[in-house]
């Protein structure tokens, strides 16, 4: 659910990993449910609006922004069936307690948070990147599952440890360490030493 940056390099990669995917679920907007039809295509999928979407695989992913994800898990648990089913969401922030209304309905639930920068239209390659998981253990043991099929690397971290986790994904974000590597140009070319600039960004 959600055929954004995350979402679309996520089922390319799950497609190309020989994972059926049946939906690909959007908001009920005309330009959301285009990039779920475009999406939809590549991979061999349906696409769907929220309030009409079947979900009938056992696994549900969303991949929305932060701010939408206890509304979508809402919206997907109002009227239907989860017993036996499991949902995932990719915040960094936000714990599993989030998809609550899922679990409440029956689901097991986890964040399943991808440690990497995303670039719309690119071909995401997910071997080697960390993947953190939190949540119920039914979800997680499955998204080990997964996470290892994709190549990519799991841990698990508590609830309570997603805050400084986010924090540390800020702190590496490719654009700091780029304006770190600039920063330290400007100081080589304005004739400090090297060992200087170190020290000062240190």
């Amino acid at each position: 659910m959600g055929p954004g940056r995350w979402g679309t390099a996520l089922a390319r990669a799950l497609h190309r990993s020989g994972y059926p995917i049946t939906e690909i679920v959007s908001r009920d907007s005309a330009s959301s449910l285009r990039a779920s039809r475009r999406l939809a295509r590549q991979v061999g999928a349906d696409a769907a609006t929220s309030s009409r979407a079947r979900l009938t695989a056992d696994l549900v992913w969303i991949c929305v922004p932060d701010g939408q994800i206890s509304g979508a898990a809402r919206t997907l648990a109002s009227g239907r069936e989860w017993t036996g089913k499991i949902c995932f969401h990719s915040s960094g922030a936000l714990s599993s307690a989030e998809l609550k209304p899922l679990r409440d309905s029956g689901a097991a639930v986890a964040s399943v948070h991808p440690l990497m920068t995303f670039i719309a239209d690119s071909q995401a390659d997910l071997r080697g990147v960390p993947f953190a998981l939190e949540g119920d253990t039914k979800a997680i043991r499955r998204a080990r599952q997964i996470v290892n099929a994709l190549g990519g690397e799991s841990f698990a971290i508590s609830a309570e440890q997603k805050p400084a986790y986010h924090a540390f994904g800020a702190f590496i974000c490719p654009l700091v360490i780029a304006l770190l590597a600039t920063a330290e140009d400007v100081g080589l070319e304005a004739g400090l030493t090297r060992a200087l600039v170190a020290r000062r960004l240190a």
